[in-house]
This record gives C-alpha cells, structure tokens and sequence, in this order.
C-alpha cells in the first residue's frame, strides 16, 4: 500500500471523505477556517493508494516571541485505532509543522474517554503517543485546554438514530425546567422563532450583550455572528424566545380578577404594561445560536454556540428553557443524535452545569490534548517558561471552541 500526505486536499474530496466519518465536528468544517480568519489554514488530507483515509482542518499561528503553532480543533479526522494511518498522518503534519515553521502541532480528538461512541480510548491513547505525541493529562478545568474537556449535550435519538418521543423527552427533564415550558408560555404570550435570513443578528447581538454585562464576561459581536451564518449558510439557526406583551397583560388581569397570586400578577403587569410603552408589543426576552450538522452517516451533532437573556424583563418566566425545548424538537424532526450544549467543569459543580443539568444531559469527557513536538527548544519556551505566550495561548482558546 502507497501512502501519500497533501496540505491542499480539494474541497469537494474534503467535503466527500466528512460525508462518511463517523463524526464531524463543527471546528473541522469547510467553514470554520473562515470563522478564525486571522489564523492560516490548510486541509490536510492521507491517501492510502487512491483513497483519503484521514484528513484534517489545521490553522496556524504566530504566538509572542515569534514561535507559531499549528492546531487542529478537535481533529484529525481519522479511523484512531489504525496505528499505520496514524503514524502516516503524524509524519505528514510534522513535515508540514516544520515547513510553517511552527514548534508543535496541537490537536483534542473529538474521541470520548470512554467506548461509548464506538472508540477505545486506550487504543487512540496509545497509538498516538507511538506517532510521537504527548498527552496532557485529565485535567478537569474548562480553562485547562485549548476546549473543554468536559461537554454536556442530550441525547435525542435511540440506538438505531429514531428520534425519541418529545412527550418521554421533557419529562426526563428536572421539574424546575420543564415546569416553564409549553402551556406555561403559550398562555402568557411567550412563543419562539427562528431569525430570518434578513435579520442582521443586532438584536441577538443586543441579547449577548446583556448577558455579558450581567456575567462580566466579554463573548462576540454581531460581525462575528454574522461570519458564522455566512460560513455555515442555512446550518446556522438564531432562535429567539419572545413575548406578546399584550397577552401577557391580559393573562395576568385575568389571575387578578381571579384572586390568584395578586401582588406578583400586579407587578408583573405593570411591568409589562411599561415594557410595552418604551418596546412595543413584542420583546425578544431570549436567544439563541445554533449550529446543525451537516447530512452524512454516523453520529450528528447540533452544536448551541452563544445564548444571551435579558433578565430585566419578566425573568420568572425562564423563556431559555422553552427555547432550548424547541431547538430539541427542531433537532429530532432533522434526525440529529445530539444537541451539545457545550462545556462544564468537570467536576460538574459549576453555574452552567447546573444549568444544563436541568435537560437530563449526558456528560461527555473527551480524552483530551495531544501535542507534537517538532521543536523541543521553542516548545519548552512555549509550555513551561514564557508567560506571554501562556496568557496568549488562554486568550486563543476560543479558536476551537463554541462559545
């Protein structure tokens, strides 16, 4: 058998050989290279004789200091239990890594630690470590790695990939979330909808916005979301949970009249009654991004990217819940296995655990981060000795991940 490595694999042959894998992540999309443009690319592709057996994203990068690394989000894209590929593969991205001029290769397999999608960790484990790369470890921090070792996503397909029953999905939910959804927000006016292709994505980018403020936390422009949705076209889906303010005004004067819970249905019409002054008739309260995969065979996985709430208006009627019960539907009806609503702590204490926890996920750990060295001198200076490149590697890890 003739093997041949190439860094410029067509795109229609890329495109053909992700029809078949057995998983695709977001991040090795024709796509995401667009995403991350201020990164180089290169679709790397393995032919054994006439055929490509792996095939990979791979973006490169100059780091402080002038040391520049080659990374593949959560690839390569190959059959892991196939020590020969693997070290042909290997082989090619080091000779590739050297041509760029870059220390290491980095990649996080989209392999689970475990055999649950049809993989043996400790043959992946072992068969890359005898192509030369360096494990490193099972470290159970969000921020360890460039992504999240830890993922949280619900299933919504049997074993033969039929969609589950919607009725048997939300009631595996906790009570806390599936309290808030269906009649709970049809009779207050709160309903769901995705953005048209018009929409300009400002005001979910408004959404994001307040949930930056609230959290302290800096996510991503209406540019940036944008750059998804163009990449990705019609995979990519903006929900948003709003409200009829005039039905929910109705609504709650009806349980005044009632006698029922008066003082909370009092303020919580008055509220609205205001909101409706200053916003109109229909609030977004609530949204979403949301990334589907593309068709092919094996295992599918929708991808929740960025989701932002404004909480200054009527929080207690908790529209993300429904929201995400409705992306779930939308999922099941394109057969999609899962909904990944991306990463936790692993020790699973943390706010978005607790969050998600509420939709009866399953937790994915994945086996983790693989380096190839090609430099041992600069990538010790890289790893161990130079704080600026450390703090810029924490600043880059979103290049490979979702949100």
């Amino acid at each position: 058998m003739a093997y041949r490595f190439v860094t410029n694999l067509p795109r229609k042959e890329y495109e053909a050989y992700l029809q078949k894998a057995s998983l695709v992540p977001l991040t090795q999309r024709p796509g995401w290279e667009t995403v991350k443009s201020n990164w180089g690319h290169a679709f790397c592709g393995l032919y054994r004789d006439d055929t490509v057996i792996a095939a990979a994203l791979i973006l490169t990068r100059t780091m402080p200091m002038g040391l520049k690394l080659c990374y593949s989000p959560r690839g390569f894209l190959l059959d892991y239990e196939d020590r020969e590929a693997v070290a042909q593969f290997a082989q090619g991205m080091k000779d590739y890594a050297k041509s760029q001029g870059a220390f290491a290769v980095k990649l996080d397999p989209f392999v689970l630690n475990s055999d649950r999608w049809g993989t043996d960790p400790q043959a992946v484990l072992s068969n890359l470590q005898a192509a030369g790369f360096v494990h490193k470890g099972f470290g159970k921090s969000l921020h360890d790695y460039f992504n999240p070792r830890f993922n949280m996503a619900v299933r919504l397909t049997d074993e033969e990939h039929n969609p589950l029953d919607p009725k048997a999905l939300l009631k595996s939910f906790k009570k806390g979330a599936r309290s808030y959804i269906g009649n709970y927000h049809k009779n207050r006016g709160v309903f769901f909808e995705k953005a048209g292709p018009e929409d300009d994505l400002s005001e979910f980018a408004r959404l994001i916005g307040c949930t930056e403020k609230r959290q302290n936390v800096l996510l991503r422009s209406a540019d940036y979301f944008r750059s998804i949705r163009d990449a990705f076209g019609e995979d990519t889906v903006v929900y948003y949970g709003k409200v009829n303010l005039p039905q929910f005004i109705a609504y709650t004067q009806g349980c005044i009249d009632k006698g029922q819970n008066v003082e909370s249905n009092t303020r919580n019409r008055d509220q609205a009654q205001e909101a409706r002054k200053e916003r109109g008739d229909v609030v977004s309260l609530c949204g979403g991004l949301f990334v589907m995969p593309p068709k092919g065979e094996g295992i599918r996985v929708a991808e929740y990217l960025y989701g932002g709430s404004d909480l200054s208006l009527l929080p207690n009627l908790s529209t993300p819940n429904g929201m995400l019960y409705q992306v779930m539907l939308d999922c099941m009806e394109d057969r999609v296995d899962y909904l990944n609503l991306g990463g936790v702590e692993g020790t699973l204490d943390d706010a978005l655990s607790e969050f998600k926890q509420k939709f009866a996920p399953e937790v994915l750990e994945f086996i983790g981060e693989f380096d190839l060295v090609v430099s041992p001198v600069k990538y010790k200076l890289f790893d161990k000795g130079l704080p600026a490149a450390r703090s810029a590697m924490k600043k880059l890890r979103s290049v490979g991940k979702k949100g």
